[in-house]
């Protein structure tokens, strides 16, 4: 995935036809991370954390269901996909660009998370399974495609 313009309005992306298969791919997937992954507080109050974070989540998976909805309708659009003469073209409105990279790190971060959570550095190596590859892959392609985008808005002020 190469940037080939951006401006205020857009970021316009060069993808290789695997490319756009492996993003949607990873697209598919969202969203992935579980509601109760991140704990609200650590109170003294049971009762009272129950409730918080039952709020959490609720709210939580609003977000993510609206998030489904914003990923239909932009690939409902057949100006943000465009088949080129090397492959396809990505527009994104830069207002899209940092709701994108979150969808990206859901996917990342889940599947780490659906991983085991690996750390090479807390001696704690990925295990080796058919499912804990899959988890593996989709998360450094998320992460690859999260870098492109983060390379992107280096020049639009984020």
């Amino acid at each position: 995935m190469k940037l080939v313009h951006k401006d205020e309005q857009h970021v316009v992306f060069q993808l290789e036809p695997r490319e756009k298969k492996a993003l949607l791919t990873i697209l598919k997937l969202y969203p992935v991370l579980p509601a109760d992954f991140q704990a609200l507080t650590k109170a003294d109050d049971p009762e009272g954390r129950k409730v918080d974070q039952e709020l959490l989540e609720q709210s939580l998976a609003e977000h993510k269901a609206s998030n489904q909805q914003l990923l239909q309708n932009l690939f409902a659009n057949p100006q943000r996909l465009v088949k080129s003469k090397s492959g396809w073209r990505l527009t994104l409105d830069t207002g899209d660009v940092e709701w994108f990279l979150q969808v990206l790190n859901d996917v990342r971060v889940g599947k780490w998370y659906l991983a085991g959570c690996p750390d090479e550095q807390s001696g704690k190596p990925l295990t080796l399974s058919v499912d804990n590859l899959k988890h593996y892959w989709a998360m450094e392609v998320a992460g690859a495609f999260q870098w492109q985008l983060l390379e992107a808005l280096e020049g639009l002020g984020y």
